[in-house]
């Protein structure tokens, strides 16, 4: 039987980087405008979060790492990057196109700390005139990177920003397929919070609701489909993935609970576990790209 998904109504800032901190404060402007964040610094996940893009969400890329010189090394097309220094704009011509959801219109930007001038690169040139990208952007200019980023409101779709909802139809394979994430998740959640409900709520998204919701809530959540709480549970097992990985298969819920209470340098000294338990998506999908680095 098909089922009605409704997406998330917040619109998401989908960064690549390879060095997050180069973006940090792109990171919190896109916040403060309302924007759901999500940062990865690998190509995998980017793959993953890309086709869970909503209407009015916007994609930066960016666009030198030398690490990356063929996108056929993460099963993607094979598109050479010219030595990485072309990988956001190998990305949007040879990838994004069938990675995208179709029909969801999304904005692609490429990020560099290298100024683009004009007539220098005939290849930037022809991809902004055909639109495969919205615009070249340095990362030292954040004027420039707000204007990109109009102010998500949450009655946007009377100020015709964007739709209130996006409606899509699912079949029931793939409603069997997202209950299984989200119940794995939440078992997840239930042995690093010890069954503090609240907690449980807080870190999928519900900071307010009262313990005694938890049925209501978790009935709720594996009926209606939507790509908030598919994204929460897949960074959810992420991060316990990793940690079975951090500490070689040895199942330890004390080891997982001392890594997340632990302050750590790329969260800026915050530790893994408040950022879970603020209900923000970006902090926890941040959190899980930190994590995946193990695996």
């Amino acid at each position: 039987m098909a089922q009605t998904l409704f997406a998330s109504t917040a619109p998401t800032a989908l960064f690549y980087d390879n060095v997050p901190g180069e973006i940090a404060d792109h990171v919190e402007v896109a916040k403060r405008r309302g924007y759901d964040t999500i940062v990865v610094e690998d190509l995998k996940a980017l793959r993953r979060e890309l086709t869970l893009l909503s209407v009015g969400s916007r994609v930066y890329l960016d666009q030198h790492n030398p690490s990356v010189t063929n996108l056929a090394e993460i099963e993607l097309p094979e598109v050479e990057t010219d030595n990485g220094s072309n990988v956001g704009l190998a990305l949007a011509r040879g990838a994004l196109p069938d990675l995208l959801p179709k029909g969801v219109d999304v904005e692609v930007h490429l990020l560099s700390l290298v100024d683009f001038e004009p007539g220098t690169n005939d290849d930037i040139e022809t991809a902004l005139r055909r639109r495969y990208v919205r615009s070249y952007l340095s990362k030292r200019e954040l004027d420039d990177f707000a204007q990109t980023l109009p102010p998500y409101v949450a009655d946007a779709d009377a100020h015709g920003l964007f739709p209130a909802e996006i409606e899509v139809v699912i079949d029931e394979q793939e409603h069997e397929k997202y209950v299984r994430e989200v119940r794995s998740a939440v078992l997840i959640l239930s042995e690093w919070m010890g069954e503090d409900r609240s907690k449980m709520m807080a870190c999928l998204g519900w900071p307010d609701r009262d313990a005694a919701d938890w049925d209501h809530v978790h009935a709720d959540l594996l009926e209606n489909v939507n790509y908030d709480m598919l994204r929460r549970a897949r960074a959810i097992r992420t991060i316990k993935r990793a940690l079975l990985t951090i500490y070689k298969g040895r199942v330890s819920i004390e080891n997982d609970v001392s890594w997340l209470k632990a302050p750590e340098e790329h969260l800026r000294n915050r530790s893994p576990w408040n950022m879970i338990l603020s209900s923000d998506l970006g902090q926890l999908s941040d959190v899980a790209a930190i994590a995946a680095k193990a695996l």
